[in-house]
């Protein structure tokens, strides 16, 4: 979008929306014009002003109601200091439809599931030529993550990281996929998320056993900060 300053925000909690227009904020240079204004309160105002420019707004992984909209309280909601101009565009995802009706109405777009075609496409542009088996293990690796990118950009991170066959990695899954199960039972999920969120939680587990064994310290890091924040992880707390 030519002419368009665009704003990535993450919907994961009040404090990474907030942190989100910190960096806004600081970026943009916008002061604070009563001294009293918070920073989501300052993006909402010069964002929604004339002087704001064009701009798009990205709402990311929005799935939570009572986040954006409130609870009870509906002043806790972040809806409120999302900016609304002529000038503007927002654009918000979400795994919810509930959440996508009631912010946009009618107008919604539905991503459909990668094909087969366009997920092996994703897979062989990642993973480094070498390391690619047959093409009927690929097909099967893809399968079993149910062709969801999320997951095979986990799984092809791996792949490069460790140097390992995709028949290799397809063996890993089969040895640890009853773990995954077990640990799935722990977390009852209803919704149609439920085998895709399986996927993900079995890539997410190799790189993580990966870890445990040749940096356990990492581990100890990220158990440490589990307890600060359970949504997100900033970058600059593991650089220091």
């Amino acid at each position: 979008m030519p002419g368009y300053s665009i704003f990535w925000v993450p919907a994961l909690s009040v404090e990474s929306f907030e942190q989100a227009c910190t960096e806004i904020v600081r970026e943009l240079g916008i002061q604070n014009s009563s001294g009293n204004e918070n920073a989501m309160e300052m993006v909402h105002r010069h964002l929604s002003s004339e002087t704001g420019g064009q701009w798009l707004f990205i709402r990311d992984n929005a799935d939570d109601m009572d986040l954006l909209f409130g609870g009870a309280d509906v002043s806790s909601g972040v809806y409120k200091y999302l900016p609304m101009a002529d000038n503007g565009v927002i654009l918000l995802t979400s795994r919810s439809r509930e959440v996508a009706v009631s912010f946009a109405q009618k107008n919604i777009i539905e991503l459909q599931n990668m094909t087969v075609h366009e997920a092996t496409e994703l897979f062989e542009n990642i993973v480094i030529k070498d390391l690619r088996s047959d093409e009927e293990a690929t097909k099967k690796l893809l399968k079993e993550l149910t062709s969801l990118p999320l997951a095979i950009t986990q799984a092809a991170a791996y792949i490069n990281s460790t140097k390992i066959s995709t028949s290799r990695y397809l063996e890993m899954y089969g040895t640890e996929n009853e773990r995954i199960q077990l640990l799935s039972r722990h977390f009852p999920d209803a919704t149609r998320y439920r085998e895709m969120q399986d996927a993900v939680a079995f890539t997410w587990l190799i790189s993580f056993e990966n870890t445990k064994r040749h940096d356990p310290d990492a581990i100890h890091c990220w158990s440490l900060y589990l307890a600060l924040s359970r949504r997100e992880y900033h970058d600059p707390f593991f650089r220091r």
